[in-house]
């Protein structure tokens, strides 16, 4: 599974580039939008390596909603408060900064792993289980809205 090599690789790389710069410029306005978008690059890449089936399709759509709702609500809260009060200690400290930033790559590799395997399985059929996930998912958005 060469997949879950190079989703593991980006989602753990992309945090790590992403705490250079957060660390150089002390500051907290790209750690939860950078969150969001590690899900969404991610579920866009296994998508694009898959046979983009319709199933495929509309797990990377139900991502992209929650991504970009969750994205746009923490992107606005940073803004409006300046910064998050939980990372004045640990934002001064590169170690734990790092630690921080290395455990959020690995998380969002690790929750994303059963939709990077649904994107590389063949074939695909729509069963009870696909809609009440898709249906719960949707719940879930919307609850958190």
């Amino acid at each position: 599974m060469d997949i879950l090599i190079y989703c593991f690789a980006f989602s753990v790389g992309f945090n790590l580039f992403l705490y250079a710069i957060a660390y150089f410029l002390q500051t907290d306005k790209i750690t939860d939008i950078s969150y969001c978008l590690t899900f969404v690059i991610l579920s866009a890449f296994s998508l694009y390596q898959s046979d983009r089936s319709i199933i495929d399709i509309i797990f990377f759509i139900a991502i992209l909603i929650w991504g970009l709702r969750l994205g746009a609500y923490l992107f606005h809260r940073i803004h409006t408060i300046g910064r998050d009060q939980r990372f004045d200690k640990i934002r001064v400290n590169p170690i734990s900064f790092l630690f921080f930033w290395i455990m959020q790559g690995l998380t969002c590799f690790i929750v994303l792993i059963p939709v990077i395997l649904v994107h590389s399985y063949t074939p695909k059929k729509i069963t009870f289980l696909l809609v009440m996930g898709l249906i719960i998912a949707a719940l879930g958005v919307l609850v958190e809205s």
